[in-house]
Order: structure tokens, then C-alpha cells, then sequence
């Protein structure tokens, strides 16, 4: 086999497209970078840049472990792809699992060249989890014992019959783009299956709300993780980015909110609340509005429905004819109220738009100060004069005007080819008022586009206005923009609800009938798809499969083994024990006068944690946050003053001798004896005050007394 013949763009005759297309039904590796073949042919030859572990001539692209030259790379590609075919024939598969090539490529080429020696089952998490439930607990993991395994079970059943079931069980149709593949700093494909519902626990301070980011920011925007996964910084300013916020949604994908006593249904899917009233309207009003899983789930439908209008899209302006124009926001009628769905159908069907200010008056001819002083002769208020002069003598023809649909979407989008007219007798029988209208040619009607997919603002409420320009995707109506791949990722996106505190508020109550739609194969579009009828809205309801739900959980504030059953069943819980590795010291603490003798800070933690486990359990132990940052003996005395010593008392109900178990005699002393008269009472007998009255007594001794040598 030749370069050439292994990677290149006449797709259907090299080795790359046969293992990843060709072959695709029976076992997909398709998804990540072309990296993953070691070696590869590139579409763009213009560039000749090298960056950090990877090498490129222009035309071929590989990994510099594997040579200097692409033809250098590319043998030794070959070499490691003849072992693997060997290897699967002769059905040796532990030499595979050494061999340095992407993980789910190589064990794809061992499936097509054994005789069904190994499991088409490529990607590592979901054999593994296969292995596991069919009762699989070795603690060799490796890929080729989980392969045989695997096909030891295997009794007289057909072969992808058998396979096709474990995937299955593993992950459903819909939940496919769920895989991230990236590369590590090593140049090796990282190929993980990312749960859609899961929780972090654990002791406090072991870092359960800090990793959040990091996940959330793996799951939605995998790329940018991968390069900047060491950068904290970077990985903190990109999570703002991609959050949602409630005054503004922009094109966040990331939502945060925390659990607690009186959390509810109503903040969480949806309830009725009260809005400010009108400024004449002395009535208290309420609407539904929707809660922070409902918004989430809603942008993420948005997103995956935006892969199909952006197909069906027409616009194709050029820059200089976007540059020329501009757009215009509009409502017909308002969506809320059934009476006003005859202005937008009437206007859909008559290529128009309409507006009803002006009190029925004609303004044909007016210009802008004349209309203006003309309203006010009729005593008018200002804002209908501004909005009629919006509409007759600022709207022009060859601006486009979106219409409206509440404020998040847009339902029509129009091009404006007609000047002012005015009509007598509106045909509306209900709204009257409605006499003023402009022809328009309609480019889309009766659709529901999200509004961030064309501006990066909420729409107002405000009849008619003129958008921003620098708020509007140009690349939405000029489709040769280049378009930064880094500023966000693409449709369709990934969504993440972060749930902190999650065991605190009461879960069966804040996610209601929802609780069983968060499963995956309930999800929408999977097999098993199933909604519901929300209570207030009345709308039909899914959980769409591109959401995912992290939550936190504190174990010290309730034990994980008494969380809701319900909602233990439906999330992978991963544990997060404190990391003592993970403090840092530079060899020793700074006092006041220079140095002390070193501490090991990281003996210290494991020394209080494995006292407080033997004296409580592991849900109470004490977590490696606490001691990051501490440079000095005042920054670790403050650290025990507000932190430690304040936990402990919390895990002890104040048992002060318990507290000395744990930090020993440096830190805890006993109250010298004194006489306490009790008060004269027959309850107990003088034998059980006399004991009362010798209870030891124990306090915390001062800061400056402390030796952490001593615990």
C-alpha cells in the first residue's frame, strides 16, 4: 500500500474512507479530526505552518512521533497497521492495545481483519460499560481482554445480533454526537461517551462546582477544551462566554443555578408569575413564564431545528447589498391574543405589513416633521407619532422587517417593496385601528427561527424599531461570510444545566413528571421519545437529547445514600474524594520571621481525613480546596481558624474531644475543673450529677499556640 493509496481525496479508493465510510455499517469510527489516521492528506494545501506535536508539507499532515517527512510517517503507520491485521488474525490482541496509533481506528482495522475475534464495539467507554454488565469485574481493563470477554458470552446467538445489543443497551440512536473525540498534548485520539445525566459528589472543598467548568466546557465546546484544558483562566472566560444569562440569552449554551429549600417546580420548568403592569393599568397580570430547564431544553430544540432553516435558507445577499440595507423589527398583532392571529394571517396572505397606531388618521404625503406636527396637533401621545414615522418615512424599500413571535423568535422575514398606503375601512374586524400598511415580499412565512441565530439580542416588545446592525449575523444573509470557528461552536449545539447542590432542594417536587423524561432513550427523537402536557402553558414537552444535566452534591450535607430513589436511577454518579497530591508548596511555609521547618501539607489532610473517617465516614472528609493557595504559617492558621476547625465542630456537634482526636493536643485543651452548682432538681439521682459535674470541658486553644508538627 502507498501513501497515496492510504490517504487521499478520491475518497472511495483509499484505505482511510474504506475503514471509516465504506464500512461504516458495521461499526462507526466516523467523527474527530483526520489526525486519528496518523497520517493524512489534506484539502487545504496553502498552508505549510507546523504547530506543536504536528507536522504538515502542504499536502500530507501527520504526528512527528511517526517521522520527520511525510513519507517517514506514513511507513511507520503501515508498520503499526500490518501488526494490527496480524495481530487480529492470529487473534493476539494484547499486542494491540500497546500499539500507538488513534484507539477506536486501530481496534476498527482489528475488527475487519479477525474473524470475529473482536467486538465491533469501538469506542472504549461503551466496551468497557458492555463488558461490566454482563458481569465482567476483573481489574484488567485492558481493550483485548474486554474483547474476549465480551465474546466468551456470546453463546449461539448471530454476531451482530449479539454486538448490536450491547450498543444498545449503551447509548441510543439519537445520543450519537454525544462521543468527543480530541487529541491529547500526546497527539492520541481521546474517545469518551459523555453521560447526559450526571452528578458529582463528594466531602466538601474537593473541587465539585470547579470541575463543572471544565465539563461543561468538554461536553459543548470540546475543541477549545482540548487545546486549553491546562489554562484556567482560559477555560473560565470562555465558560461567561457560553453562559445564558436571564436578562440576555445571546448564544449561550451553559446555565447555572442552585438548588435549595424552596426551589420549585415554577423556577425550574415553569409557573405563573406576575409582570409589571402597564403604566394606566392599575390591575395586578400574570403569565407563564418559563424556568431555567424549560429555557435550556427550548434553546437546545432551537439549535437543532436551526440545521434545517439554515439548509432551507435563500438569503444570499452580498456584502455591499447588506452593507446598504437595513432591518427592521415588527410585530403583527400579538401572539398571546387569538383575536390578533387575523393580522398576521391576513398579512402573510397579502404580502403586507401593518400597523396600528395613528388613530385611525391618514398621513399620506407627511414627511417626517410634518407627521410629527401633525400628531401633535391631534394630541397624540409620542411614542405612536415615532412609530408611524418608523414606519412611513424611515422603513424603505429594499429594507427587510422581521416579524416577531414573542421575543425569542422571529416567524416571518419580508423584504420591503411598497411604499406607504392607507386604507379606509380596515379589514380587520376586530382591530379597527389597522389601517396603514406597506407591501412586502415575503422570503420566509410562518416559520419559527430563533432569534440568535440572527441577532445577538432578545427581541423587545416594542411594535416596530430599527435593529442594530452590529447586533446581526451577517453571515445569516451573505453566505460567503467566513465565519470565526473559534468565536462559537456550530449548530447543532450541546446544552448544559449545571445543578448545584442538586440533593438539597427536593427533587421529586422541582423536576415533577419531568423526571422520567430526562432518560435517555425517553429523549427526543430516540425510540422510547416520550412529552407531556405542562400544566400552565398547556404545551407538549420534551427533553431534547442535545441537553445535559451536571449536578453537584455536597455528601457531608446528606448522605448520597439517601438521595431520592428516583433520581439515582437516572444520573452516573462520579465520586470526588479529596486529592492531597493536588497542594502545592514550595518545600516550606514563610512565618513572620523568615522560614519554619518544612510542612507537609498534603500528610496533613490525609492525616485528618483518615482520623475523621475512623471517627465518622468518608462523606465527612475534608477536602484539598481548603489548603490551595496557603503560602504561608498565618495563611494556614487562618485556613484552620474560619475552615477547618468550623467544619470539624459542624461534623461533631461541637464535641470538642472529638475535635482533639482529630488535631491532637496542640489545638484542643481542657477547661481546668470547676465547681458548677446545678440547680436543685429530682429528676436525677446524686451519683448522676456528681458525673455531670467531673464532664471534662474542651475548648480550642489560641492561634498562636498551634503546632502542626504535632498532629
Amino acid at each position: 500500500m502507498t501513501l497515496q493509496e492510504y490517504s487521499n481525496l478520491n475518497r472511495d479508493t483509499s484505505f482511510c474512507y474504506w475503514i471509516e465510510h465504506t464500512t461504516k455499517a458495521l461499526g462507526s469510527v466516523k467523527g474527530g479530526s483526520s489526525y486519528k489516521f496518523g497520517i493524512y492528506e489534506r484539502g487545504d494545501k496553502s498552508s505549510t505552518k507546523s504547530i506543536s506535536n504536528r507536522s504538515t508539507d502542504g499536502t500530507y499532515a501527520w504526528f512527528n512521533k511517526y517521522g520527520s517527512t511525510a513519507d517517514e510517517a506514513f511507513e511507520t503507520v503501515r508498520q503499526l497497521i500490518v501488526t494490527i491485521a496480524e495481530s487480529a488474525i492470529n487473534n493476539q490482541l494484547e499486542v494491540i492495545d500497546s500499539i500507538d496509533l488513534g484507539n477506536a481506528y486501530k481496534w476498527k482495522i482489528a475488527f475487519l481483519y479477525s474473524d470475529y475475534n473482536v467486538v465491533n464495539i469501538f469506542n472504549y467507554d461503551a466496551l468497557l460499560s458492555s463488558a461490566e454488565s454482563l458481569g465482567y469485574s476483573e481489574v484488567n481493563k485492558s481493550a483485548s481482554e474486554l474483547n474476549h470477554f465480551i465474546l466468551s458470552q456470546k453463546r449461539d446467538e448471530e454476531y451482530y445480533t449479539f454486538t448490536k445489543a450491547l450498543w444498545k443497551d449503551y447509548k441510543t440512536p439519537a445520543e450519537e454526537d454525544n462521543e468527543i473525540e480530541v487529541y491529547n498534548e500526546q497527539g492520541l485520539i481521546t474517545q469518551n461517551s459523555i453521560e447526559l445525566n450526571q452528578i458529582f459528589y463528594g466531602p466538601p472543598g474537593t473541587g465539585k462546582t470547579y470541575h463543572t467548568i471544565n465539563e461543561s466546557i468538554k461536553i459543548v465546546d470540546p475543541n477549545f477544551y482540548a487545546k486549553y484544558s491546562n489554562d484556567r483562566d482560559k477555560l473560565k472566560e470562555r465558560f461567561k462566554l457560553l453562559s445564558i444569562k436571564n436578562s440576555d440569552e445571546n448564544l449561550g449554551q451553559i446555565a447555572f443555578t442552585t438548588f435549595h429549600q424552596s426551589f420549585s417546580y415554577e423556577d425550574f420548568v415553569e409557573g405563573i408569575k406576575p409582570i409589571k403592569p402597564e403604566t394606566d393599568d392599575t390591575f395586578l397580570k400574570y403569565e407563564v413564564q418559563e424556568g431555567i430547564f424549560k429555557k435550556i431544553c427550548r434553546l437546545a430544540q432551537d439549535s437543532l431545528d436551526a440545521v434545517e432553516t439554515n439548509k432551507m435558507s435563500t438569503f444570499k445577499l452580498s456584502e455591499e447589498e447588506f452593507d446598504n440595507t437595513q432591518f427592521y423589527k415588527m410585530s403583527l398583532g400579538n401572539t398571546q391574543i387569538q383575536d390578533d392571529k387575523e393580522i398576521f394571517d391576513y398579512c402573510i396572505a397579502n404580502d403586507c405589513v401593518t400597523i396600528g397606531f395613528g388613530d385611525g388618521y391618514n398621513f399620506s404625503g407627511l414627511d417626517e416633521r410634518a407627521l410629527k406636527d401633525f400628531g401633535n396637533e391631534k394630541g397624540m401621545d409620542k411614542f405612536p407619532i415615532q412609530a408611524m414615522n418608523i414606519f412611513k418615512n424611515f422603513l424603505k424599500i429594499g429594507n427587510y422587517v422581521l416579524i416577531s413571535n414573542g421575543n425569542n423568535y422571529i416567524r416571518a422575514i419580508g423584504k420591503v417593496v411598497g411604499e406607504y398606503g392607507y386604507i379606509d375601512e380596515s379589514p380587520f374586524q376586530t382591530n379597527p385601528t389597522f389601517n396603514h400598511f406597506r407591501k412586502v415580499e415575503w422570503i420566509y412565512k410562518e416559520k419559527n427561527i430563533p432569534v440568535s441565530e440572527i441577532y445577538t439580542k432578545t427581541l423587545s416588545q416594542q411594535t416596530i424599531y430599527k435593529l442594530n446592525k452590529e447586533e446581526i449575523n451577517k453571515s445569516y444573509f451573505v453566505k460567503n461570510i467566513v465565519v470565526d470557528e473559534l468565536s462559537l461552536p456550530k449548530n447543532p449545539k450541546k446544552f448544559v444545566l449545571i445543578a448545584d447542590e442538586i440533593n438539597r432542594g427536593n427533587v421529586s417536587s422541582v423536576f415533577g413528571e419531568l423526571i422520567t423524561l430526562i432518560e435517555k432513550d425517553k429523549r427526543a427523537g430516540n425510540d422510547e421519545e416520550l412529552s407531556v402536557i405542562l400544566p400552565y402553558s398547556k404545551e407538549e414537552f420534551k427533553v431534547p437529547h442535545n441537553v445535559y444535566i451536571i449536578g453537584t452534591m455536597n455528601t457531608a450535607d446528606r448522605s448520597i445514600e439517601a438521595l431520592d430513589t428516583a433520581l439515582r436511577r437516572r444520573f452516573s454518579f462520579k465520586q470526588m474524594l479529596p486529592n492531597p497530591n493536588l497542594i502545592v508548596t514550595e518545600g516550606k511555609l514563610k512565618d513572620n520571621d523568615g522560614f519554619i521547618d518544612e510542612l507537609d501539607l498534603s500528610l496533613i489532610l490525609q492525616t485528618i481525613n483518615m482520623r475523621i473517617e475512623k471517627l465518622i465516614d468518608k462523606d465527612h472528609l475534608i477536602g484539598h480546596s481548603y489548603f490551595m493557595g496557603v503560602e504561608s504559617i498565618n495563611d494556614l492558621k487562618i485556613v484552620f481558624r474560619d475552615k477547618v476547625i468550623p467544619l470539624l465542630e459542624e461534623y461533631f456537634f461541637a464535641d470538642y474531644g472529638k475535635i482533639g482526636l482529630v488535631l491532637g493536643n496542640s489545638f484542643i485543651k481542657k477547661i481546668e475543673e470547676n465547681e458548677t452548682e446545678f440547680s436543685s432538681f429530682d429528676g436525677y439521682d446524686e451519683v448522676f450529677i456528681d458525673d455531670l459535674q467531673s464532664k471534662a470541658v474542651y475548648t480550642t486553644k489560641k492561634m498562636n499556640d498551634w503546632d502542626f508538627n504535632t498532629i
